[in-house]
């Protein structure tokens, strides 16, 4: 039995999706590399000052 992870979403979600608006999401991707492309288009569209701070609290647990 596959994991959520090595799953993928049918394609019928990521067109209705898609429809919504904003970069398109590629289809027939694992839900693990869906999530990664979802928070980066997430971060490249947050404000300058929050992805700053991320990026200094990501620093200050390395």
């Amino acid at each position: 039995m596959p994991t959520l992870a090595h799953m993928t979403l049918p394609d019928a979600a990521i067109h209705q999706i898609n429809s919504l608006g904003g970069p398109p999401l590629p289809t027939g991707v694992p839900n693990s590399s869906l999530k990664v492309i979802m928070e980066n288009i997430a971060a490249s569209q947050a404000p300058l000052s929050s992805c700053m701070v991320a990026v200094a609290l990501a620093s200050r647990a390395r």
